[in-house]
C-alpha cells in the first residue's frame, strides 16, 4: 500500500515529545532488552535520491548510479544496522497485503517536523520475515560535499608573483577538493508489538569518497548511515 506523506497542522496528530539535537528515545525503551529481536526496514515511501547526479559525475569522473544507491539502501543498510545494533536478524521486506496506514507527525527541533505514515495497529505482516521492530525511513537522500584542501607537498607549487629571481617569486600551493558523500534521512523505530514508537530522529552523515570501487564507497556509507541512525537509541550496541 502506497503510504502518502503530507504535514498537517493537526493537533491531535502532533506528538508533543521534542527531540534533543533531532533526536527522540521513548523512556520506556532506554533498558529494553532486544538481543533476541528483529529489525525490518519497511518499503520506502519514494525511491532514495542523488542529489545532482550529472554534477557528482563530473566532479569524480565516475558514475554513482542511483538503482546501485537504492538497492544499498535495501540490502546493505540492514546488514550494517544488523552489524552495528543490538538486534538478531535486520532486514528489508515488502508488507503482506495492505496495511491501514496513518500519517504522524513528530518534532526534531523546535522548527521541523517530522511526517511519518505508521501503521495503526501493531502486527503489521510482513512477506517473508516477522518483524518485531520496524524501522521507517523518509526522505532519503544523498548529495556532494567539497572541501577545499592545500596540498602540503613542497613540490606541488605554482609561481604566481614576481620576476625571473625566485626571491622575488610568490609560490602558492595547489589547492583541490576533498569530497564526502553526504546522507540524510529521518527514521522511525516501531514496536510492532506495542504500537509504541520507542524513538526517531533525523541522521545526517559525511563520507569521505576515496579511490575504491563505487561499491566500496557505498558499503561505508551504509555503515555510516547505520550508526547515525542507531547513535541516539537505545538499540545502539
Amino acid at each position: 500500500m502506497k503510504r502518502t506523506i503530507f504535514i498537517a497542522g493537526a493537533a491531535c496528530l502532533l506528538l508533543a515529545a521534542c527531540a534533543k539535537k533531532g533526536a527522540y528515545v521513548n523512556p520506556s525503551y532506554e533498558n529494553k532488552d532486544i538481543v533476541a529481536t528483529t529489525l525490518v526496514l519497511a518499503p520506502l515511501t519514494a525511491e532514495p535520491q542523488i542529489n545532482y547526479p550529472e554534477e557528482i559525475k563530473q566532479d569524480l569522473l565516475r558514475d554513482f548510479p542511483q538503482d546501485l544507491y537504492a538497492a544499498f539502501i535495501r540490502t546493505g543498510l540492514p546488514q550494517s544496522l544488523k552489524t552495528q545494533s543490538q538486534f538478531k536478524e535486520a532486514g528489508s521486506d515488502v508488507f503482506k497485503g495492505s496495511p491501514l496506514l496513518q500519517p504522524r507527525i513528530f518534532n526534531l527541533t523546535n522548527d521541523q517536523l517530522l511526517s511519518v505514515s505508521l501503521p495503526v495497529a501493531p502486527g503489521i505482516e510482513f512477506d517473508s520475515l516477522r518483524a518485531d521492530f520496524v524501522l521507517f525511513l523518509e526522505n532519503v537522500t544523498l548529495s556532494l560535499g567539497r572541501d577545499r584542501v592545500e596540498d602540503s607537498d613542497p613540490r606541488k607549487t605554482y609561481k604566481v608573483a614576481g620576476g625571473t629571481d625566485e626571491t622575488d617569486a610568490t609560490f602558492q600551493s595547489v589547492r583541490g577538493y576533498r569530497f564526502n558523500l553526504l546522507h540524510t534521512s529521518y527514521y522511525v523505530f516501531y514496536d510492532n508489538h506495542t504500537g509504541k514508537v520507542a524513538a526517531y530522529g533525523v541522521a545526517q552523515t559525511e563520507t569521505p569518497v576515496t579511490n575504491e570501487s563505487v561499491e566500496f564507497i557505498f558499503k561505508h556509507s551504509m555503515d555510516d548511515l547505520a550508526g547515525a541512525i542507531l547513535k541516539n537509541t537505545p538499540f545502539n550496541k
